[in-house]
């Protein structure tokens, strides 16, 4: 993992903006930079935070490891990654320089609450072994005051559920955040969709500029994740979770999705282009395809969604919040 003391001063960031283990700080650049033979690689509401409080679990901090019900039933409950560390990105895996610098920049934005990608159990029935799990994204400066970005809402997702086994728990080395794992001190949950479900994933700067935008105004400012498979760990007090998480990037959604690396080349929302491929995207925003850069798209996730695509694999870590974050106002 490069350190973070590095992108200050290189200047990164894009779109998930999610989720190293480190702090982060300092500003970063709009396009990824370019290897020897070709190969390149929020924080303010916007509304009223409606919340539901959620009494089985105490108010939190936003690291692994803070403790929630000690017995029971604890849903409906939400957690926010706090750390997730990049295996695979297209064909490329995670020591390439293109997956280490975003997923510094990732971090930098979970830590600074301008990327808060959020798993919802909602209900589960251990003697049936089902559950019912949501993902979407939280906008807010605290992680105790989270509201739901609206496009980020969808209908909540079947999934199998095993009570008391452990499949994922924490890591201990440098830039990985989970790890596998066998016991029974904790639950698992398994998440499998179709192609065609869509999972958004927002991100948006201070004051409130999206880090990803597209020009036509029908698609929500969103980095598009597809056919996303996931598995879901909780500890002894279900107050943290550790899973793996792989979905897929289309190729042409990608093209069609304009991003800024950790923040945006312009003064603000309002700050629009005027011209090219994202004329009224925020000033600094560069098709997400074009930061990729020599990445290309992976076999797996291209076979999937029958046009190139790109994996993204993610391992994470995660930690209760202290209510139900809903739909921003």
């Amino acid at each position: 993992m490069i350190d973070r003391a590095f992108l200050a001063g290189a200047s990164l960031a894009w779109v998930l903006g999610a989720v190293a283990c480190t702090n982060g700080e300092g500003n970063e650049p709009n396009i990824l930079p370019e290897l020897p033979g070709g190969s390149a690689g929020t924080s303010s509401t916007t509304g009223d935070s409606a919340t539901t409080q959620n009494p089985t679990l105490p108010v939190t901090g936003s690291g692994s490891g803070s403790t929630g019900s000690a017995g029971g039933d604890p849903t409906p409950v939400t957690y926010r990654f706090d750390c997730v560390d990049i295996q695979m990105v297209g064909d490329a895996d995670g020591t390439v320089i293109q997956a280490q610098l975003l997923e510094n920049t990732w971090g930098s934005d979970i830590d600074q609450l301008k990327l808060n990608i959020l798993l919802e159990a909602a209900s589960r029935d251990a003697e049936a072994g089902e559950a019912m799990l949501g993902i979407r994204s939280g906008v807010g400066p605290e992680a105790s005051g989270l509201c739901a970005q609206p496009d980020t809402i969808s209908e909540l997702i079947p999934v199998s559920f095993v009570e008391g086994e452990t499949r994922w728990g924490p890591a201990s080395a440098v830039g990985e955040c989970s790890v596998a794992a066998s016991g029974a001190d904790g639950n698992s949950y398994s998440m499998e969709l179709p192609p065609d479900r869509v999972v958004y994933i927002y991100a948006e700067d201070d004051d409130t500029t999206p880090f990803n935008c597209t020009p036509d105004a029908g698609t929500p400012d969103a980095v598009p994740i597809r056919s996303v498979t996931a598995e879901v760990s909780t500890d002894a007090s279900e107050g943290a979770v550790w899973g793996t998480l792989n979905g897929c990037l289309v190729e042409a959604e990608a093209q069609a999705l304009c991003s800024c690396l950790g923040s945006c080349g312009g003064t603000g929302p309002d700050d629009l282009q005027t011209e090219g491929e994202c004329a009224g995207c925020p000033v600094g925003g560069t098709p997400l395809a074009v930061l990729l850069g020599g990445v290309s798209p992976s076999d797996n996730c291209s076979s999937i969604m029958g046009e190139p695509a790109y994996d993204l694999r993610i391992g994470f870590s995660g930690a209760a919040l202290p209510h139900i974050p809903t739909a921003c106002g």
